[in-house]
Formats: C-alpha cells, structure tokens, sequence
C-alpha cells in the first residue's frame, strides 16, 4: 500500500482523518477493480493503523463498498468478499463477518443468484438474533423478500416482508431502509390489485428515497407510483402524484428530474393511448419499448395485464349487441390484425368471458345465450327425471 497518505495512518492525526485518508488511498484501487489488493489493504490496515477499532473497520468496508460501482461486473467481488469474511472469522471479528456476510448476499441477489442469497440468509439471520443486530436483519428480511419474489414465491415474499415490517416498528430504521419496506409493500400490493393502497406506499418509498438521496431507487419508486395510478381505475390521486411529480423535479436541495427517464416517458405515453382509447396504439408502445420494459419484469408484466384487459372489455363491448359477429368487423374496429382478435376471443371462450363458438367457414363468432341455455338444459333433466321416475 504506497501513498503519499500512508504516513497519515500512523501519525497523531484523528480517527476521521485516518479514515479519509485511507478511503482516498482506495479509491484507485477500487477504479482499477483490483479487489485482491483492496482485500490485502483492509487484512493488512492493522499494521500501519494500530488503534482502529472493529467498529471503525465495518465502518469503513460499508463506505468502501458504497462506492464499488453497481454493474453487471459486480460478480468480480464474491471473491474478495469471501476473503474477507475468511479473515473475519480466523480473528473473531463475529459482527465484522456478520456485516460482510450481509453484502455478499446483496451481491448475490443483485447478480440474480436468488438460491444462494437464501441459503445465506438462513445461515446469517440465525447468528444476527444472537447479537441483537436489528438493522442488519431487516435488511436481510428485506433481501430474503426480495428473493423469494424473483423466484416466484410470493406467500414467503410477503411473510419475510412482514417479519422486517415489525422489526422496524421496534427500533430504528433508516430512511432508505424503510423506503425499501413500503416500496416492497407498494408491489405486493400491486400484484394483488389493491392499486389505491400501493399508491400511498410508493408515495411513501419516494419520499423517503429523496430524504436519503438515492435517485436512481426514487426513480423506481416514482416510476412504480405512475404505473399504480394508471392501473386503478380511479382518478382521485391523479392530480396528488401530478403535484408530487412536480415538487419533486423542483426540489432544489435533491435536484431530481424525470424528464430524460426512458420508462416516465412509456408511463406517459401509455396515458395518452388509453385516453384516446386506442388499443393499437398501446401495443405499439409495449411493442416498440420491449427491450427497455423487460428490464423491469414487474413494471412489464403490469401493462401487458392492463392491455389484457382493456382489450378484453373493449371486445365484450362491441359483441354485447350481437349474436352472430365477423371477426373482421372486430378487428377493424379495434384497429388490430384479424389473427390477434381471434387468438384473444379463442382465450375468452376458453376461460368463460364469452359463450360462444368461432365458426371458421365464414370466419364469424357465434354468441349463445347462457340463460336460455340453462333453461334448455334444466327442462331435459326435468324430462329424464320424470322418465326415471315413471
């Protein structure tokens, strides 16, 4: 570890300014991407910084880690978080190894490794309750939400959000933190179509990601809120998170700004299609942003329900009338290709939307009626019964 800082480390000078002083000599190491030698210099701190404290050291490692750069790279540092959690417990540093362990399963969630974050989370949650380590095992409960919902485990997603939920009742939590809980919250809720409610959550998860200024989670709280409040079918909250919106992108202390974000825009866009009524218009959207909305598998899967339907109610609307319907006359209508209002009708009948059948010489829908139907049905059993009776 050569720099002109070194000297600082064990000089008279205070705590804070060994501190910055070693977080500057790390810094070039950290652009290089050099983590073997960033875990030697942390293995090693001891010898030219005699009096830092384990606390000082976990300290230090959150600041460092902070600003390691969040990318598809990220991966690169399972082995030096290994090595550090190796060299924690070699000399008894339980909470240090504890801290580290906590990273490296945000690492493992971030690089979508979902089963191994969980078999971590068992492992370290277990040691966390022996040292009353709270802040650490929300985050966990947090993380342990997070993967169970990526690997499609919703009822165990909600409950590990539960148990951080009352954690963070009982002591303090970081505003991030707890953005991150109502963000969570905002979702679930989402996916359980109770769109009012998630609106106050992600109201909440905005508000608290712009207190701890973190813009790019603001962003995603932000993004969430407009796509609850297009999704419920209620425009009471419309001019609140317009206001919201507004106060946000002139917040002079945080200077945060949605123009330029790829995905407000596509919200936006959806807005305008659904307020001029066309379907087509909002498949063009989805169609056209595909690459940019499979990045967000919850955000995706939201709209591709909605134009579901939408579409949906706009096909009962215009077959309500009749009893027989060309599938022509339906598209034409809807403005799509005759094959898409066939495969989606086809889905209809199958799922009981629609009673009917397609009638494939003359391409039409054939509407039965259910109640005469019924009726039908009810006066042959009635027959059958008196035959059977006789």
């Amino acid at each position: 570890m050569n720099s002109p800082l070194l000297p600082i480390l064990s000089s008279t000078c205070s705590q804070e300014e060994k501190e910055i002083a070693f977080l500057e000599m790390q810094k070039p190491v950290i652009r290089s991407r050099n983590y073997d030698a960033l875990c030697e210099n942390i293995i090693n701190i001891k010898n030219f910084w005699s009096e830092i404290t384990t606390s000082r050291i976990i300290k230090i490692i959150r600041k460092l880690f902070s600003l390691i750069q969040c990318d598809n790279d990220l991966k690169l540092i399972i082995p030096f978080l290994n090595d550090l959690i190796d060299w924690a417990t070699k000399t008894n540093r339980n909470l240090l190894r504890l801290d580290l362990e906590c990273k490296r399963i945000y690492v493992y969630i971030y690089i979508n490794k979902f089963h191994e974050a969980l078999t971590s989370i068992k492992h370290t949650i277990k040691d966390l309750k022996k040292f009353d380590d709270k802040t650490n095992l929300i985050m966990l409960y947090v993380y342990e939400s997070k993967a169970y919902y990526k690997i499609k485990n919703f009822s165990k997603a909600k409950s590990s959000l539960t148990s951080a939920r009352s954690l963070a009742v009982s002591c303090y939590c970081s505003y991030e933190l707890q953005a991150q809980i109502d963000l969570f919250n905002g979702m679930y809720l989402c996916d359980s179509r109770n769109y009012q409610t998630a609106c106050s959550y992600f109201i909440e998860a905005v508000e608290g990601f712009r207190i701890d200024k973190n813009d790019e989670l603001c962003r995603v709280a932000f993004r969430y809120l407009l796509l609850s409040n297009i999704l419920k079918d209620n425009g009471n909250l419309k001019n609140k998170s317009v206001n919201f919106e507004h106060s946000l992108s002139n917040n002079k202390k945080n200077k945060f700004s949605y123009d330029d974000d790829n995905i407000i825009q596509i919200l936006n866009n959806v807005k305008v299609a659904i307020k001029e009524r066309s379907l087509k218009k909002y498949l063009d959207i989805l169609e056209n942003n595909k690459i940019i909305l499979d990045s967000d598998e919850f955000l995706n899967s939201h709209l591709k329900y909605l134009y579901d339907i939408l579409l949906e109610a706009n096909i009962i609307k215009i077959i309500e009338a009749y009893s027989i319907i060309y599938l022509k006359y339906i598209a034409d209508d809807l403005g799509f290709d005759v094959d898409v209002v066939e495969v989606k009708i086809r889905k209809m009948i199958l799922d009981g939307s629609i009673n009917g059948i397609i009638d494939h010489n003359d391409m039409s829908l054939i509407l039965s009626n259910k109640k005469e139907e019924k009726q039908v049905c009810n006066e042959i059993l009635e027959k059958i019964s008196k035959i059977i009776s006789n």
